[in-house]
Parts: C-alpha cells; structure tokens; sequence
C-alpha cells in the first residue's frame, strides 16, 4: 500500500448512479480485483473522509486506470472533482482481492445491485484469461445494476428483477440452474442475500470446498483503509471483521 498523487486524464459519468475518474497510474501501486483506492482531494490529508474508488478497467499501454466513485461524492467532499489534468491524493491498494484459480474455465459473478460494480475489474481479468463467464445482475428497488453495455460482449448477461430488498426467490432460481456449471462464483451483494447464496450452493453442489465462492463486501465507511480506526467493522457470522484489513474479499462461508 502506498501514497501518491495522480493526475485526472477524465471524469465521465458511465451511466446513472456512478463518476467515473480516468487516472494517470504511473505513480499508483497497481490493485487486483476486489481491492479499491481510497482518493481524497490533493492538500485535504485531515479532516476530510476519502472516498472508496473501485477499479473498473486498468491499460497497461496507456499506464491508466478508471476508478468508479458514488456520484453523491461531489456533495460530501467539497472541491474533490477538479477539472481534467489536475490531481487526487490516492491511498492504496487497500483490501485483500479475489483469489482466482488458474484452473478455472468457468465463472459466476453475482452482482446484487451495487451501482459502482464491484465485480467490473474482476471480468476485465477473467476475460483476459479466457474464462467463459455469467454476469448475474440483481435489480433491486430504486437500485439499477451494472447496464449490460458496460460489459464485454462474450460475456453472458443476466438480468435478474428483485420485487423488494428482501426478495432473494429470483436469485435463488438462477443459482440453482448456474452453479454446478461454475467453477467459481463471485459476489458482490448484500448481507440480506448471502444466505440464500449460501443455501443454494449447500443444496446443488456435493460438496461445497473453500475458496469455491468468494463475497466483495464493502462497508459504508472506510475512513483509514489500515485497520487502525475500526469504522468499517461488520458483523458475520458471530464475529467482528474489518473488510479494509480481513476483506474486502471474504470467503463466503466465513460470512454465513
């Protein structure tokens, strides 16, 4: 992990519900899928709560990297979107990231509803690979998932209509049909849908091994990104854990 400045290439607004921030990741130490940035205004080190930036898609020619931040950013930093060429303070990589099997040919994502698309670098890299890949897409109320056209095109797309937050039926149907073909899932959702993940995987597999399916969790608040100020810790399964120092990827049977 470490400290550097970066300079904005681009803002855009990818679709509804995200900011999009083209960076220059020359002087940034490089995430894995499943790790963020923490980007808060260059001269604002106190005082001021960065903002959790999620890697979508890194050029290695061009030495870029598009972060995706919550459009209501603006509101709660003051003056963090400069115009295009000038500079953010960036921290991290912050997170453990998925752990992918070289062995895999098959992939599930499931994204729940997340409007930055946790799950967006992680198929960057699974199609680089080769993987034939499913992206499950979880509409939630008043939530839209990541739009199909943000994805690329061998990538099956599932889009999947949830009546209410708490409506995990559809979910379930599709991950009764999808995961004895899957070699892996992965999952960005929320703590009301892991146990349905969990009961589905437990009913249509033999035998449910560790490491199988992997959950990005992502907390309200990461104000430090270290570990040291325990505002991101989340209860699971009877315990206490930190994403920005335990995750942000967790093994989903350690969460259910």
């Amino acid at each position: 992990m470490q400290i550097a400045t970066a300079r904005i290439l681009q803002h855009y607004e990818p679709w509804q519900g995200a900011v999009g921030l083209t960076l220059d990741a020359h002087a940034l130490g490089m995430p894995k899928p499943g790790q963020c940035l923490l980007c808060s205004p260059v001269g604002h080190a106190c005082g001021v709560v960065p903002v959790a930036g999620l890697p979508a898609t890194y050029r290695d020619p061009e030495r870029t990297i598009d972060v995706l931040l919550p459009a209501d950013f603006a509101s709660r930093l003051s003056g963090f979107l400069p115009p295009e060429g000038l500079s953010i303070r960036v921290l991290g990589p912050v997170g453990r990231p998925f752990a992918l099997d070289r062995r895999d040919r098959r992939a599930l994502l499931v994204d729940g509803g997340s409007p930055l698309a946790p799950l967006l670098y992680l198929v960057q890299h699974l199609v680089e690979r080769g993987l034939e890949v499913t992206y499950l897409a979880c509409r939630r109320p008043q939530v839209a998932p990541v739009p199909a056209r943000a994805l690329p095109p061998e990538i099956e797309y599932v889009h999947l209509d949830l009546e209410a937050d708490t409506d995990t039926r559809p979910l379930s149907r599709a991950l009764d049909d999808l995961v004895p073909w899957a070699d892996g899932l992965y999952a960005s959702v929320g703590a009301d849908q892991l146990p349905a993940i969990a009961h589905a995987l437990r009913r249509r597999l033999l035998r449910l091994r560790k490491g199988f399916a992997q959950a990005f969790i992502m907390p309200t608040a990461l104000p430090c990104g270290v570990g040291a100020c325990d505002l991101c810790a989340t209860k699971a399964a009877g315990r206490s854990l930190r994403p920005c120092k335990d995750g942000l990827v967790f093994d989903l049977l350690d969460l259910v």
